[in-house]
């Protein structure tokens, strides 16, 4: 497994280890949610996406600017970063699922491809 892979499954087993999470805690309709940065992987992905779609590109950048990270999951092929964006940010007119980035990861074969996922226009 590459150092990326394990730097993410390291961050996400380390939040059941019940130390103290260096996020704010928001509430929303009685359940807490965690909220961090974009990790510097998750914002790249992001911006590439935003290349990529020309006309939309300066909205898909104003949301990464306000993007925050509220669920992370590690499938052991790969991962899922849930966001939040605020509400005041545009929304986009893209149609679900945008293509993202292709990586390179020392240690796994075919690479890493990743989707950006929509939901009423705003990243997700």
């Amino acid at each position: 497994m590459g150092q990326i892979a394990r730097d993410f499954r390291d961050l996400s087993s380390a939040d059941r280890t019940g130390r103290s999470r260096p996020f704010p805690v928001i509430h929303r309709i009685g359940y807490a949610l965690f909220m961090r940065l974009l990790w510097p992987i998750e914002r790249e992905v992001l911006e590439i996406t935003a290349a990529e779609y020309p006309a939309s590109s300066e909205g898909i950048r104003r949301q990464i600017d306000t993007a925050r990270v509220i669920g992370f999951e590690n499938s052991g092929a790969g991962f899922f970063s849930n966001l939040a964006v605020a509400d005041d940010a545009p929304v986009l007119s893209e149609t679900s699922p945008l293509s993202g980035a292709y990586g390179s990861v020392l240690g796994i074969e075919h690479g890493m491809g990743f989707i950006v996922f929509l939901k009423d226009g705003r990243l997700q």
